[in-house]
């Protein structure tokens, strides 16, 4: 029965999902749309799951069923209102590898080096119980309260085993809605969507990137951001900061095609995967939705009309604006620390914070091929290399405003130290370390061209 419900839920998720992409997007792309419906459909899921809350009606199968019913049905007449005005036809992508041997060999490597990422993240998040401390007394242990209150928790002490009760809830409501029909609390069910949500956000990365550029360029892409040493921790599934990664890669991605196709419906699904930054975790806000924003106006300015450009991001912050509403009611502030914005000088914590990107093991020998690609792709735009996309560097500001953001907050604020004892520095550096890899990547055109 517990399996009847779960796969009823992703139904409707997937439906609602694809349907609202391709309202947006007004092109036939299936392939694009699919592996997008879940990430949009866990974003329209929390905003549901926040107007239910400030009406303060019960998280109850019944009333989940009638609100995502009815958003299924609207989405439904939006899909049929725009269904035929326009068919995409993708270009087909140019591999960038010349040499047929060796793009075969990278091939079969990527494809055998993300099977194992698969079978690891699967085993992890399904199989095993949910394991991870934060999860046990945060994360997962949130959702199962919620769901056994039928509301969400908002606990301002301890006592059940919730820390943060600001963290916002994409996480808990996907965990929550997949659960509602079922007596009793289903482990299984509450983590395997979230391992459908990573796959499909994946999948989204490594279609973008063959949309935009190669299949190869997708192929890489995924694999060297599934394989770096803490993602495979993060792919387990019991924190949210896998999710604001994906949700952030998925509207850079969607950003460059925007301006590359100048394409409204291209950013608006963009300004909603940037909401789904800021409604996978509370840094998101900052690192998603502003840098986001930000970025749009760096790149579409000249390209999109303004008024449009202006709504399109007044739409986006609109996806978000349910949560700090809701926040400001339950007497609760936007992120679990206090501190958090109160400055300290820590100075002392730079040598730490640059050990820990450059010489910890949870990233290997990435940040330091970042750091050459980044000086290779320098020298090549100063000779006007050809393979060489200016523009799609030009978002290389998005990661490098990230990190700098990051260094500030744990050397000039108390957060120094979480730094200090190793608690979370690690893991906020894997925003800027995808976003730094997918700007690359965007940037190396095929050398054929198109």
């Amino acid at each position: 029965m517990s399996m009847l419900i779960f796969l009823l839920w992703l139904a409707i998720l997937l439906a609602e999902g694809w349907m609202f992409t391709r309202v947006l997007l007004r092109r036939d792309d299936r392939w694009l749309c699919l592996t997008l419906a879940l990430p949009m459909a866990a974003v329209l899921n929390a905003v549901l799951f926040a107007k239910i809350t400030l009406v303060s009606l019960p998280l109850s199968p019944l009333v989940l069923i009638i609100y995502h019913l009815t958003t299924l049905a609207v989405t439904a007449v939006l899909f049929w209102k725009v269904r035929g005005t326009g068919v995409y036809v993708p270009q087909e992508p140019t591999p960038f590898l010349s040499v047929g041997r060796f793009r075969a060999l990278v091939t079969v490597l990527c494809s055998v080096i993300l099977l194992q990422i698969v079978a690891f993240s699967f085993t992890h998040s399904v199989i095993i119980p949910t394991h991870q401390i934060d999860s046990l007394t945060n994360w997962t242990m949130r959702s199962k309260i919620s769901f056994i209150d039928q509301e969400l928790a908002f606990d301002k002490t301890e006592e059940r085993g919730i820390a943060k009760p600001q963290y916002p809830f994409l996480f808990h409501s996907l965990q929550i809605v997949v659960n509602e029909g079922n007596e009793t609390w289903n482990d299984r069910a509450a983590n395997a969507i979230l391992f459908l949500l990573s796959l499909s956000a994946f999948a989204a990365i490594g279609l973008l990137l063959a949309r935009l550029r190669s299949w190869q360029h997708g192929l890489i892409g995924v694999t060297l951001i599934a394989s770096i040493p803490l993602m495979a921790y993060h792919l387990e599934h019991g924190y949210g900061d896998i999710h604001l990664v994906e949700y952030a890669a998925l509207s850079l991605l969607l950003l460059i095609g925007a301006r590359e196709r100048r394409s409204v419906g291209w950013l608006l699904v963009s300004g909603v995967m940037a909401a789904g930054a800021a409604w996978s975790k509370s840094e998101g806000l900052f690192v998603g939705l502003i840098f986001w924003m930000m970025m749009s106006v760096v790149l579409l300015r000249g390209i999109v009309p303004a008024k449009i450009l202006g709504l399109s991001l007044a739409a986006a912050w609109l996806f978000w604006l349910q949560f700090p509403t809701l926040m400001y009611l339950k007497g609760l502030g936007l992120t679990p620390h206090g501190s958090d914005t109160a400055l300290e000088m820590h100075f002392d914590m730079l040598p730490a914070a640059l050990q820990g990107i450059f010489a910890a093991g949870s990233f290997g020998m990435l940040w330091t091929v970042l750091f050459v690609s980044f000086i290779l792709f320098l020298i090549g735009l100063k000779k006007k290399h050809p393979g060489i996309d200016r523009v799609s560097f030009a978002t290389v500001l998005w990661g490098i405003a990230v990190l700098l953001l990051i260094l500030f907050t744990y050397t000039m604020t108390a957060n120094a130290e979480f730094l200090r004892n190793g608690q979370s520095f690690q893991r906020q550096l894997m925003i800027p370390a995808v976003l730094l890899i997918l700007s690359l990547l965007a940037a190396w055109k095929p050398r054929s061209g198109r």
